[in-house]
């Protein structure tokens, strides 16, 4: 069973993952690299992540 944090960290890179993956959809080894790289990241940077991602994408 997951923890609480397990679970927001999953759910910030599931939507990290849907945003930025029309840039790399064409590559699957460029998405799955993309994906092993964001679960290293702890909470805390993936949350900056999601953020920083968020406020490029227009509403």
């Amino acid at each position: 069973m997951k923890t609480r944090k397990g679970l927001m960290k999953e759910n910030r890179i599931n939507e990290i993952l849907s945003i930025t993956s029309e840039r790399f959809k064409s590559d699957s080894n460029c998405y799955k690299t993309v994906e092993r790289g964001l679960n290293k990241l702890n909470l805390d940077e993936v949350k900056s992540l999601y953020i920083m991602i968020g406020s490029t994408v227009d509403p």
